[in-house]
C-alpha cells in the first residue's frame, strides 16, 4: 500500500522535473533546416544556426530575432529560478502553502510564454520548410508537467 503522506511531501518532485526538462529544452535546438541530403541547419533558442561545427547567423536577420529568442530565454530561466526558489523554501518551511501552486503556475505561464515566443518568431522571420525540434516540443512539454504539479499541489493544499 502506498504511503499517501508521502505523496503530498513529495508533490514538489513534478514542477523539478518540469523545470530540468526545461533547461534541457534550452540547450537543444528548436528546429531543423534539411537544404539537400549533405546539409542541414540545426536553429538554436537564440536564432544562430549551426552548420557542422561553424555557428552562423540567420541570413537576413536583425537584431529584433536574436532579442526575441534571448527573451523567451529570459522566460524560460525565471520560470526555472521561481521553481527552485520554491522548492528550497518548501524544503525549509520558509513558504505558506497557499503561495505555491500559483508560483508553480506563473512557472508554467512562463515557459509557455517562452515556447510560444519561439514558435511565433520561427514562423515569422525564419525561411520556411522547417522542422520543430526538442527545444520547442520540449518547453510545451515542460509548462504542461509544471502547471500538473501546480494544479495537484493547489488540491492537495485546499
Amino acid at each position: 500500500m502506498v504511503n499517501m503522506s508521502s505523496l503530498k511531501e513529495n508533490l514538489w518532485i513534478i514542477p523539478l522535473i518540469g523545470a530540468i526538462l526545461a533547461i534541457i529544452s534550452l540547450i537543444t535546438p528548436i528546429a531543423t533546416f534539411v537544404v539537400s541530403a549533405t546539409q542541414t541547419f540545426y536553429c538554436w533558442t537564440w536564432f544562430i544556426l549551426s552548420v557542422g561545427q561553424d555557428l552562423v547567423l540567420i541570413p537576413n536577420s536583425d537584431e529584433v530575432l536574436r532579442f526575441v529568442g534571448i527573451l523567451g530565454s529570459v522566460l524560460i530561466l525565471t520560470a526555472v529560478g521561481i521553481i527552485a526558489i520554491t522548492i528550497y523554501k518548501i524544503q525549509n518551511n520558509d513558504i505558506k502553502n497557499s503561495l505555491v501552486g500559483p508560483y508553480w503556475l506563473i512557472s508554467g505561464f512562463l515557459i509557455i510564454g517562452g515556447a510560444i515566443i519561439s514558435i511565433i518568431a520561427l514562423n515569422s522571420y525564419v525561411l520556411n520548410g522547417y522542422t520543430p525540434n526538442f527545444g520547442v516540443f520540449g518547453q510545451c512539454i515542460a509548462a504542461v508537467i509544471v502547471m500538473i504539479g501546480a494544479l495537484l499541489f493547489i488540491k492537495d493544499n485546499s
